[in-house]
Order: C-alpha cells, then sequence, then structure tokens
C-alpha cells in the first residue's frame, strides 16, 4: 500500500461509523496477519496475538501523533492503585446479581485468564452483521432478518441485561470492579496477562471474529476526491493533501473494522462518581480527548487490503506548455502514471489462473461456504460505493464463528474467480474520549 494513502481510507472509514471517534494513524500503514485469541492453534499464534495486543494498546490524544511509548495497561493500572473510594458497600443481593451479570459475559478458564463468553462473542457477531447490513443498503426484509437472528441466536437480550445490571452496580460502588481488575494487572504475574516468550502482555479481544477471513470483508470503490472531506476533518488532512497532489484516481479495497474488547478495562470506572485522586496524582482524563493520563483509549482498529488503484488523471503543473518542455511534462507525467498502475492492474486471465484450485483441497470434515449472488454496490452519501451484505454473505459470516469458537479452524471457502490474497494493513485506529474523571460526588462520605 502507498504510503499516505491510508490516511484517505483512514478517514472515509471512519466516516461510515456511528460514532464521533477521532482517527488516529500510524506514520506508515501497519502490516499485519490476523488472528483472535479464540482462535490460537499454536506459538505463530500467539505471537500474533501479542503484536495485535501491542498494537492496540498505545494511549492515543487527539490532533496528536501516536505515541508507542505509552501502554494503556500500565497506565490504567497506575489509576486504579491511586483511587481513593467513597463508602458504599453492595448488599448480598447486589454482589449476587453483579457475578450473575459477569457470569453470562466472561469465563475464566482453567489457569485463570478471562475470555468472552460464547453468548457474548456471538451477541457481536450478530450485532455486527446487521450493521453493515445497514450500512451497505440492506432492504427493509433483509434488516428484518438481520434484527430477529440477533435476538433469536445473538443472545442480543440477555446480553444486554447483563450489561445493564453491570454497569448500573458499577455507577453505584465501583470498588468491587477496581480492585478486580487491579490485582488482575500486577506485572508480570497477574491473571489479565498472556506471555509470549520472555514478554507479557494483556490481550485484546476483537469482533467480529469473522474478520479472520478476509471473505468477510466489505469491499468499496472510492475515489480519492470522495475521500477528501472525510480526511479534511482529521489532523492528517495535511499528510493527505500531499500523498493526493493532482491525481485522481479509483481505489477498490476490501475492509473491516475490529472492535476491541478488553476484559480488564472497564471503561464504566472512568463514569463513576465514587473515587478521586488526590492532588499529586493529577487528572485521569479532562474529557477533551487530549489531557491526562489516559485521555482516550483505541476503540476500533481500521484493517484494509488494497485490490486496485485505478489512475484517472494526473494533472501537469502548466496545462498548456510548448516545445520541448511540454514534451518532458508529459513523459514525466506518463512516468508516474506506470509508476502507479504497473504493479497494482492485473488482467483477468491472472485474477482467474489465481483463484482456480482443485476440488482436493476440499476437505470433508469442514464445511463449505455458499457462493453469494453477486452483489450490487450501494452509493453512500459520504462518497464511494459500498457492496452490499447479502443474506448468504451474512449466513457466512455465522458459518466461519461457529468454526472458531469450535477450534475447528476456518471452512473451506469456495472458489469465485477473485482473489483475496493482497497484503492487509492497519491504516488507522478509531479513538474513544474518555469522560473527565475523577468527577467526584461532593455528597459522598469520603
Amino acid at each position: 500500500m502507498d504510503a499516505g494513502l491510508h490516511y484517505g481510507l483512514a478517514a472515509w472509514i471512519n466516516g461510515l461509523r456511528p460514532t464521533d471517534d477521532f482517527v488516529n494513524c500510524p506514520t506508515l500503514p501497519t502490516a499485519i496477519d490476523l488472528v483472535d485469541l479464540e482462535s490460537i492453534q499454536n506459538m505463530d499464534d500467539l505471537a500474533k496475538a501479542a503484536d495485535f495486543a501491542r498494537l492496540t494498546n498505545f494511549i492515543p490524544r487527539q490532533s496528536g501523533p501516536i505515541d508507542t511509548a505509552t501502554n494503556l495497561w500500565q497506565t490504567h493500572y497506575e489509576v486504579l492503585k491511586d483511587m481513593e473510594f467513597a463508602t458504599r458497600p453492595w448488599d448480598g443481593e447486589d454482589r449476587a446479581a453483579y457475578n450473575a451479570a459477569f457470569d453470562l459475559l466472561y469465563l475464566t478458564d482453567e489457569l485463570g485468564f478471562r475470555t468472552r463468553s460464547e453468548q457474548l462473542v456471538l451477541y457481536d457477531e450478530y450485532k455486527r452483521a446487521l450493521q453493515d447490513a445497514e450500512t451497505s443498503g440492506g432492504t427493509p426484509s433483509e434488516l428484518h432478518q438481520a434484527v430477529t437472528d440477533w435476538i433469536a441466536l445473538g443472545h442480543k437480550l440477555e446480553i444486554e441485561a447483563a450489561m445493564a445490571t453491570m454497569n448500573r452496580l458499577t455507577l453505584r460502588s465501583s470498588l468491587t470492579l477496581a480492585e478486580n481488575e487491579k490485582n488482575s494487572l500486577e506485572a508480570p504475574d497477574g491473571i489479565a496477562f498472556r506471555h509470549q516468550s520472555d514478554r507479557h502482555f494483556a490481550p485484546v479481544y476483537f469482533s467480529p471474529i469473522s474478520a479472520v477471513a478476509k471473505e468477510t470483508w466489505m469491499e468499496a470503490n472510492v475515489k480519492l476526491s470522495d475521500m477528501d472531506v472525510a480526511a479534511g476533518k482529521t489532523h492528517y488532512a495535511g499528510p493527505w493533501r500531499g500523498y493526493r497532489s493532482k491525481k485522481e484516481a479509483t481505489v477498490t479495497f476490501k475492509y473491516t473494522v475490529l472492535d476491541c474488547s478488553r476484559s480488564w478495562f472497564s471503561t464504566e470506572l472512568y463514569q463513576a462518581d465514587d473515587w478521586k485522586l488526590d492532588e499529586d496524582h493529577g487528572l485521569a482524563a479532562a474529557g477533551d480527548g487530549k489531557n491526562g493520563k489516559l485521555p482516550a483509549y483505541v476503540h476500533s482498529v481500521y484493517l484494509a487490503s488494497v485490490e486496485n488503484v485505478k489512475v484517472e488523471k494526473i494533472r501537469l503543473r502548466n496545462p498548456k506548455p510548448t516545445g520541448k518542455i511540454r514534451l518532458v511534462e508529459q513523459r514525466v507525467a506518463y512516468a508516474k502514471l506506470n509508476s502507479l498502475q504497473g504493479h497494482k492492474l492485473r488482467s483477468a486471465k491472472i485474477r482467474r489462473g489465481a483463484a482456480r484450485y482443485t476440488s482436493k483441497a476440499i476437505v470433508a470434515s469442514k464445511p463449505v461456504l455458499q457462493v453469494a449472488r453477486t452483489a450490487e454496490f450501494a452509493k453512500l452519501s459520504v462518497g464511494g460505493h459500498l457492496q452490499q451484505l447479502t443474506a448468504v454473505a451474512r449466513q457466512n459470516r455465522f458459518t466461519i464463528t461457529a468454526q472458531l469458537l469450535r477450534g475447528r479452524g476456518l471452512p473451506v471457502v469456495q472458489p469465485t474467480g477473485r482473489t483475496t490474497n493482497h497484503p492487509t494493513y492497519v491504516v488507522g485506529y478509531g479513538c474513544r474520549r474518555l469522560p473527565k474523571a475523577p468527577d467526584p460526588n461532593p455528597h459522598y462520605e469520603w
């Protein structure tokens, strides 16, 4: 992927999101080989999971560069350690309700590691399928079916009831939750940590887990000019303009948004009003996404795989040069055009050949994903066209999720004549501000 293109891709993807998350981007697009913690099979997978955790646990600041020297699990631990709590204990009924809700959302394995429950994984999977169907212009009947599936198969009502219970009790008294997270993050042997070689890391899960299969990603065709509006609203407007310069092109790419989940980091704690820090420890967050020890956190990761950049024109600096000057500028423009297109454009014949493989590769013990009808592309208000999520494609996501949850690996992919072997890059992060914290209630007893 060309350096600089990732600024426009990240801004455009963020513009599709129904949130006010701000964008942070790496200086260069970061190559990644994706694996989910629920799918770890060997030490190589563990190393990939460790890399993902380290990529997503920096402390973002709005309108500032990425600072990889900061670390979310260490900073969160420092804040937890310095909290002073008001005296407002739960009664026995409250504690029982909290524990029941927690046990529905999370599991603790034999080594003490906390992981997401199968119900929570499925909840997130069906929720994302609905969101993508809405974004890509699904019909009312398709959206109705997606909601019905979420309720019937994605444990929507049970999970949201458990979340509401935990949120209600945490806002009443955050002491228990804070103590649990602080103890789990006591390095290097706290139960929140996994170990990879001689290093430890606090794991980051993501949804949807079906995104480990690139066949589930959304496909888009977007002009560079369509990315301008979104990129211009970020502090990457300057670098983006430097990349785009005077060229116009249509970018064909596949993308996915991974929503991060951390069992050791509860944002509800930063909304609670029953704790404070003494003056020496300052603010945990100022509420502006910029100031404080922990002003924001990485909520989402934007992954993209560029399939083609079709350059349409390159405007010359002087539109009407004459003689030798015109000839030289034409040659320069032609050379730029070739360098931009040459290694990206593939003939249909090569694509068809790369996608074919023999039926002997199909393993009988694994399901074969259905081939969806050719989906139409919906024109978006933010600019560009997005391939619609069909019912078959949605069902394929659920098939992949079920296989991963049962440790059976990815299903066999039916050949469709399209290649998906383009590299995957982290192009940006959706970052969410924390509210002003602490914000202690002056009417409590301290």
